[in-house]
C-alpha cells in the first residue's frame, strides 16, 4: 500500500506501474486522510482480466463513497473473483482489497456512515 504522494512521485520517474485506488483513511494518531493505493503491477504484466478487476473494484469505490452500498456490493462480487490474491490459495492470504471493502459496504448498511460521512475510513489502529 502507497499513499498518493508516493503513487505520484512514482509516475513522475516512470508510467509503467499501474495502481489501484484502495481507500480514503484517516490514520490513528493522524489529523488528515490519505488516498491509499495498491501497486497492482507492472504494464507488461498485467493481463485483461487485471484491468477488469481495478475497473470493477473502482465502480464500488464510487460507490462506496456516495453511500450507495448496495451497489458497491454489487460491482464488488464482481471484483472479488478476479482478485489475484484469493483467500485460501496459500497458507497466508486472508482477504484482498474486495473482501476489505466488501465487509466495510456490509458494516455501514447495517450500521449507517452518517450524515457528514465524508468517504473516509477512519482506522481504530495503526
Amino acid at each position: 500500500m502507497v499513499t498518493e504522494e508516493t503513487k505520484t512521485e512514482a509516475e513522475k520517474s516512470s508510467d509503467q506501474c499501474v495502481f489501484r485506488m484502495l481507500d480514503r483513511i484517516l490514520v490513528k494518531g493522524r489529523t488528515h486522510p490519505v488516498a491509499v493505493y495498491e501497486v497492482a503491477g507492472f504494464k507488461e504484466d498485467m493481463t485483461q482480466l487485471s484491468y477488469d478487476c481495478i475497473d470493477y473494484y473502482q465502480k464500488a469505490l464510487e460507490c462506496y463513497f456516495h453511500q450507495d452500498w448496495l451497489g458497491g456490493l454489487r460491482w464488488l462480487a464482481k471484483s472479488t473473483a478476479l482478485e489475484a490474491l484469493q483467500p485460501g490459495a496459500m497458507p497466508s492470504i486472508y482477504t484482498n482489497p474486495s473482501l476489505v471493502l466488501v465487509e466495510r459496504c456490509n458494516y455501514f448498511r447495517k450500521h449507517g456512515a452518517g450524515l457528514n460521512w465524508d468517504g473516509v475510513f477512519v482506522m481504530a489502529e495503526k
